[in-house]
């Protein structure tokens, strides 16, 4: 299965975490201040911890930043 999470606090963060942990791919990982795309999937863990570092989802490399 392919999705898109918008939003990153406690339920976006774990949709995504339990979408990783099933084998699920993430193309899409969005926040109020950007998002991260990457067809193949996002990195769900480093994008998890740009946003603990930088406060954002977004530019979490190495997939497509917007915002």
């Amino acid at each position: 299965m392919r999705l898109a999470v918008l939003g990153a606090g406690d339920v976006g963060r774990s949709v995504a975490e339990l979408a990783a942990d099933y084998d699920h791919e993430v193309t899409a990982f969005a926040d109020s201040t950007g998002a991260v795309v990457d067809p193949d999937g996002v990195d769900v863990a480093a994008a998890l911890d740009h946003k603990d570092r930088v406060g954002s989802v977004g530019e979490a490399a190495p997939a497509d930043a917007l915002g």
